[in-house]
């Protein structure tokens, strides 16, 4: 399994819930929902819950590894402390430049470009009846690619009894801003006993990301980053429930839908991409039964890490004039059994192919700007973060700190905390701000008030 990270100090920007582990009558692990939740995590977001079924139990990774035993979550509640461990620390493949990093990503192309008649692909746009490639669409060209998002409210949406999804992008600032309502465009399979329910989305990343000294290791459960049809996405494992697949890799084990997503007791999320799932033809009921996607176009963006670098479908062109177009593999090779402990059962082999993709399935594309590649094997999205933490300056915050004792919470919560403790989550143990009044407690995700439960605790106070 991966190991718990050092304990160091994380700054905490999201809020996420608690619960109290107690052995029921049959002596299995259950999951009373209290009032302790904490800050913390890479985006920003959470509400308490703590009844978990199969699927992930929380939006929030943490910083080190697994939970630790007696502070599980239920099956499959993901969204708990840890992260991959970066091997000896390496800087990703040609990953110089620190703060200074790499130009803005763009010139990948956009979707619907088909093969022209002379039998070269066009990336993007429309065929060329000339014969001759086009110069690929850039949707990074106007400084917002605000355009590579769909428009979710012509899609039918996820069926009779749930709501229209919703979604909003725009730029402010140097930022991409995103908000959607959390659920799919297209028909909702139930694939875990975990319902379907709108949970609000609000994703915030920069517009000029840079590479980072050293990458970054992605949370092991949680929001790693989100697509164009504002829906998170996860790392290539579940939690820790059931536990005979315990930190398994989900697509292995056949557990989620056509389009690579499932729901947790929190939300509808993805653990890998489905081109088919997520352009301007996908917007019908079952997109998956769309014809394959074509090997000779481009693919286009698909979502974005939380470093704010896109990430793209599976092709690529060669080159900048896209004479050819090539598929881009993982460099994760499988060793062992994924069922359980997913990270211990694959490795990163470096590989000098043009095609072969770095730790952190990214490389620096025909017009040397960053971005990552969905890949069909592991980790199918993100090995890890290049980036750095809003465009520069350090490693992305990876969430709230794993702890085993309270020991371990020495300076670990927010500043404004009147103290910290470690206590069980549905993520396994992870420090929270202690308090004995409500003013005790720092200030929550854009400003959300904290109050101080009778444990003791700072909690998010109630939505109206």
């Amino acid at each position: 399994m991966k190991t718990l990270c050092p304990l160091t100090r994380l700054t905490f920007t999201a809020l996420v819930g608690l619960s109290a582990c107690q052995p029921n009558d049959a002596g299995q692990d259950s999951l009373q929902q209290n009032d302790a939740t904490l800050a913390g995590g890479a985006n920003g977001r959470m509400d308490a819950s703590g009844s978990g079924n199969v699927g992930d139990g929380g939006p929030v990774g943490g910083a080190g590894g697994a939970p630790t035993p007696g502070g599980q979550p239920m099956s499959g509640g993901e969204g708990g402390s840890g992260g991959q461990p970066m091997p000896g620390g390496q800087p990703m493949s040609g990953g110089e430049g620190g703060s200074g990093g790499q130009p803005v990503p763009g010139g990948q192309g956009m979707p619907g470009g088909q093969p022209n008649p002379g039998g070269e692909p066009v990336p993007g746009g429309q065929p060329n009846p000339g014969g001759e490639p086009s110069p690929p669409d850039d949707p990074f060209a106007d400084g917002c690619p605000d355009e590579v998002f769909l428009d979710v409210a012509s899609a039918p949406g996820p069926g009779p009894g749930y709501a229209d999804p919703t979604l909003t992008a725009r730029c402010a600032n140097g930022r991409l801003l995103v908000t959607s309502n959390g659920l799919p465009h297209y028909t909702f399979v139930p694939l875990t006993p975990n319902a379907l329910v709108v949970r609000n989305q609000n994703f915030d990343i920069t517009l000029d990301p840079q590479l980072a000294a050293q990458p970054s290791e992605i949370p092991l459960l949680g929001v790693v980053g989100f697509t164009v049809n504002g829906l998170p996405f996860y790392g290539p494992n579940e939690a820790a429930r059931p536990a005979a697949e315990a930190f398994g890799d989900p697509v292995y084990n056949g557990i989620v839908d056509e389009c690579r997503g499932h729901t947790s007791p929190q939300e509808y999320h993805y653990h890998a991409l489905e081109q088919r799932c997520l352009t301007p033809d996908a917007l019908v009921a079952e997109p998956w039964r769309n014809p394959a996607v074509s090997s000779e176009v481009a693919s286009p963006v698909l979502g974005f890490a939380l470093d704010g670098f896109p990430i793209y479908g599976p092709y690529e062109c060669e080159d900048v004039a896209c004479a050819r177009v090539r598929e881009m593999e993982s460099a994760w090779v499988q060793i062992g059994d994924p069922v359980s402990n997913a990270w211990d059962a694959y490795e990163y082999q470096e590989s000098a192919l043009p095609t072969s993709l770095d730790r952190c399935n990214g490389h620096l594309g025909p017009d040397g700007g960053y971005h990552y590649h969905a890949t069909s094997t592991f980790p199918y999205i993100l090995g890890c973060y290049a980036g750095a933490a809003g465009g520069g300056g350090g490693p992305i915050d990876a969430g709230p700190q794993a702890c085993r004792v309270a020991a371990d919470c020495v300076d670990a919560c927010p500043d404004g905390s009147a103290g910290c403790t470690c206590a069980n989550t549905p993520m396994g143990q992870l420090c929270v701000p202690t308090c004995r009044v409500a003013a005790d407690c720092p200030a929550g995700r854009n400003g959300r008030m904290m109050i101080c439960s009778p444990n003791q605790t700072c909690v998010p106070a109630m939505r109206p």
